[in-house]
């Protein structure tokens, strides 16, 4: 009985360290696995429920339950494109970050493409840092996408504020006007990660700050690359728990210069499941979720 006891403490006190620490995460319900009339939690949509719905929740997912779908519809006889935005007001400090990754499917008809648009703004709602990409067709498969980061136009005040926008647009190159039915794109898994900054003379700046980036391939089998930063030298460890919240694997436990570092998760052994990895360093504790499927 003690030891049922235990266990079950070790998992409630797991689930609460995961969701504390997910929840410093920049981006809400990254996976759209949380839907309410309608539409998903925390991001904004242009759906009137019962007369224009061109967000809609799809069990097409690329890991989880579900993703977003975005799909051209016509409205007043006019073909009016989906837009899935997010916007976070001016609030807690954020990190650099200097990419947007997620994973996306673009059906296109015609020349549409899916345009990812992200912000990062300061305090008094300067500009900070700007990305954009046109993401072509996928042929009916979740590609992996990566929105670069640009600092050199912008504020150098610390960022507090976020501002994501997927639409579906006409590529720049077309000749065409309007966007055309049948045009749709999913998104999942978004997240941001940091990567490795240059200087003029190419040589790697260490980062200013930690970050522990999201897994890839995600889902993964049976190997995957977890990358991270850190800002200065430390005795460094990442962990791997399973659902349970028990440690399964010890990937890294040793001291670490500072820098932007890889490192190869190889879960042969294991099986299917849900499996969460932990990055420690100096005072940095930082969890993130991956998929393992075979």
């Amino acid at each position: 009985m003690r030891k049922n006891y235990r266990l079950i403490l070790n998992i409630l006190l797991m689930l609460i360290t995961t969701s504390l620490l997910f929840a410093q995460d920049p981006i809400p319900n990254p996976g759209f696995e949380n839907w309410t009339l309608g539409s998903p939690d925390d991001w904004i949509t242009y759906n009137v429920p019962g007369y224009f719905e061109s967000i809609s929740q799809s069990t097409d997912s690329h890991s989880g339950t579900y993703a977003a779908k975005g799909e051209v519809k016509t409205y007043n006889l006019v073909n009016l494109p989906p837009m899935l935005s997010y916007l976070q007001d001016p609030g807690q400090i954020l990190q650099n970050f200097t990419r947007f990754t997620g994973y996306y499917q673009m059906t296109n008809n015609g020349e549409d493409v899916l345009l990812a648009y992200v912000l990062f703004y300061d305090a008094q709602s300067y500009p900070v840092a700007v990305g954009s990409a046109e993401l072509e067709s996928t042929n009916g498969s979740y590609q992996f996408f990566a929105v670069d980061m640009d600092y050199t136009l912008g504020s150098h005040e610390p960022i507090t504020g976020v501002q994501i926008i997927f639409v579906i647009n006409v590529a720049t190159s077309s000749s065409n006007e309007d966007v055309a039915l049948g045009s749709s794109f999913l998104l999942d898994d978004l997240a941001f990660d940091m990567a490795s900054a240059v200087d003029p003379g190419g040589q790697a700046i260490a980062p200013l700050v930690y970050a522990l980036d999201q897994n890839y391939p995600n889902p993964f089998n049976p190997v995957t690359t977890i990358g991270f930063s850190i800002p200065q030298a430390a005795k460094t460890t990442l962990t791997v728990y399973n659902s349970l919240g028990q440690v399964v694997r010890t990937i890294l436990n040793t001291s670490m210069p500072a820098g932007k570092h890889q490192v190869d998760f190889d879960a042969g052994t294991l099986p299917s499941g849900i499996y969460y990895y932990q990055l420690e360093s100096g005072s940095y504790k930082y969890v993130r979720k991956m998929m393992l499927v075979k």
